[in-house]
């Protein structure tokens, strides 16, 4: 077998994989998790000083596992793109901001809701309940990929019904066309690759995903890159407080979460041991 021979089919079989995304999927979509991504998702973050986790592990739990911690002040929705939560064109579901928010939800006291991008209904109705039965007085999404598009999607709508949502993170938000940014959001962090030629090739009509997909396998982009590129990163947002620019792989949420966070002000940080938005001082 000719040198080589191993590689160039590899690599025609992920032009015919993309050629397939860009052509039943002209918007945004997530990707499969490489394991060692996987690995450092699962990561549980260090405790910051005088966390009230006390240094513990983080343990995953299941889907079904209660979404009450030690608050209920405060409710973070969890919003993975395509093929996070639920199958994806025969793909997935991989879990991947599960594996994130069960690393992150000791840091974090509150509710934890694991969602998926496509719960945009869900999202807005169990948020709209629970306000209005008093249990949540500060609302956060962290939204990776699709995700962040439907995060950003979500805080309109609740805006526009009067309901501010406090905090807002979008991890690299990808989606197939514009999206109409939140107008008055508590605080937005917006976390996202550099765009380059290759994502302005992506939003040309019909030929542009796949060209932009092919592109991606000739230069050496990863996996996740190459998938974010053909579905259409959103990149910077002129509606975002802050927004910054990262290094890291498309799959990388963890890290992307850890750079939002510690953007953050002090008085605005919600992990424990900060005066975060549980309202609660730091333990002395």
């Amino acid at each position: 077998m000719p040198p080589g021979h191993h590689v160039a089919a590899r690599r025609r079989g992920i032009r015919a994989l993309l050629l397939i995304f860009s052509i039943v999927l002209p918007t945004g979509c997530t990707s499969k998790p490489r394991k060692a991504e996987v690995t450092q998702a699962a990561t549980p973050p260090a405790a910051p000083t005088g966390s009230a986790s006390g240094g513990r592990k983080g343990v995953e739990r299941s889907e079904s596992a209660p979404h009450v911690e030690r608050t209920a002040a405060a409710r973070t929705y969890w919003i993975g793109g395509a093929a996070d939560k639920a199958p994806f064109l025969g793909y997935g579901p991989h879990h991947h901001v599960l594996h994130v928010m069960n690393a992150w939800r000791d840091a974090l006291p509150g509710e934890h809701h694991y969602c998926g991008y496509h719960e945009l209904d869900e999202i807005v109705r169990e948020v709209r309940e629970a306000c209005t039965r008093g249990s949540a007085t500060r609302i956060i999404f962290i939204g990776h990929s699709y995700g962040g598009a439907t995060a950003m999607r979500a805080a309109r709508r609740l805006e526009d019904e009067g309901i501010e949502v406090n905090l807002l993170i979008t991890l690299d938000p990808v989606w197939g066309f514009p999206v109409a940014s939140p107008r008055r959001a508590g605080r937005w962090i917006n976390v996202h690759q550099r765009l380059d030629a290759r994502d302005a090739l992506a939003c040309v009509p019909l030929l542009g995903p796949p060209l932009a997909g092919v592109t991606c396998v000739v230069t050496g982009s990863s996996f996740s890159d190459t998938v974010a590129t053909v579905g259409r990163q959103l990149g910077r947002q002129a509606g975002a407080d802050v927004n910054i620019e990262m290094t890291q792989s498309h799959g990388e949420v963890s890290a992307m979460l850890q750079r939002a966070l510690d953007a953050l002000p002090p008085d605005l940080d919600p992990r424990s041991g900060a005066i975060g938005l549980d309202g609660e001082q730091p333990p002395r």
